[in-house]
């Protein structure tokens, strides 16, 4: 049965798919701004308002747009450049089908996607035919398609591939990917994440951690001042490698922002390497006690006794200041 339906579907796209123009076939990718791409096919009706959609705790940003032809609209879904940089110039386009593929509904979705494919065949010729029956090439088009072979068009303004996302190549219907890219993509991603780890600071990358502080008595000379660092947060979301150390100094000042005391120099090596948009459960393990004693009768503990007498009767903020980050390939950020 599902042998027939395909072979109606090759018969039936011949006549449901007519030859409209591409409405990205103009667009300079790599000059043009993803900001004015956005606001220009949004004008034009294009593309729909964008849609945010949460997973996992984090928006992701998408747009539908309707592939015409004279079958009807194939609504898809479209995401503009990659995750990882998703700012400045438009570099990456990907399209993928909007509605999950119903296959109660063979015959319409078999349609759907060939017709997306016949498309491009009228509007860009003959495409290079990727195979996609070895390690490194599959490897190296990862995210493009999963099926048996990969369609691949260069063009002035842009590199244009069409895949299947589908690992089980016997299934049918398959979801389409349409990815439209810069020209020598991979060589501009490279200079970005490059410019950014160049130029990175702790202030950019870190938020600063949560800190609870506690005076113990140990006998008439001795006391113990506990303080414990929690909830260390990424703020940069583009430098992809990992905080494995800080070096950090806690500082206690009261409420008018004026210095205490000050401790220097600790050095904590995080439990779990923090990466951008983790999730509490690594922020959770990264938590860290330190005990310092001290004789309170001594001149050398003078501050911090003096700050225990202060926060007896008045409000004691304690903070950490991060001085230096050691990243998970040994750079050293300050």
């Amino acid at each position: 049965m599902r042998t027939e339906h395909i072979s109606i579907a090759i018969f039936l796209i011949f006549f449901s798919c007519h030859n409209h123009s591409d409405p990205f076939k103009d667009v300079r990718f790599g000059t043009t701004s993803s900001k004015n791409f956005i606001e220009e096919m949004i004008g034009q009706g294009v593309i729909s308002d964008p849609v945010i959609d949460n997973i996992y705790g984090k928006d992701t940003i998408y747009y539908t747009y309707n592939f015409k032809h004279d079958g009807g609209d194939i609504p898809l879904k479209i995401e503009v450049n990659s995750k990882k940089y998703n700012f400045g110039s438009l570099r990456k386009l990907k399209l993928t089908n909007k509605e999950k593929l119903n296959y109660n509904h063979l015959k319409k979705d078999s349609i759907n996607t060939m017709c997306i494919q016949a498309m491009y065949k009228k509007w860009y010729g003959s495409p290079v035919t990727i195979k996609l029956n070895h390690r490194d090439t599959i490897e190296k088009y990862i995210g493009y398609g999963f099926g048996k072979e990969l369609l691949m068009w260069k063009l002035p303004n842009f590199n244009l591939f069409l895949g299947e996302d589908s690992k089980e190549i016997d299934i049918q219907p398959k979801s389409v990917i349409v990815t439209y890219e810069m020209p020598n993509l991979k060589n501009e991603l490279d200079r970005i994440r490059d410019s950014i780890e160049v130029n990175q600071t702790v202030k950019n990358l870190l938020g600063s951690p949560s800190v609870s502080i506690k005076w113990d008595n140990i006998n008439k000379n001795l006391t113990s001042f506990e303080f414990r660092i929690s909830n260390i947060t990424r703020i940069d979301s583009y430098d992809s490698r990992g905080v494995k150390t800080i070096r950090f100094d806690l500082i206690l000042e009261d409420e008018f922002g004026e210095e205490i005391y000050r401790a220097n120099d600790f050095t904590y090596s995080l439990n779990t390497k923090l990466y951008p948009d983790e999730v509490s459960f690594s922020n959770s393990l990264n938590t860290q006690t330190y005990n310092i004693e001290y004789n309170h009768t001594g001149l050398k503990s003078n501050k911090l006794e003096q700050a225990r007498k202060y926060a007896k009767n008045n409000k004691l903020v304690p903070k950490v200041l991060i001085k230096k980050v050691v990243m998970d390939d040994n750079s050293v950020i300050e």
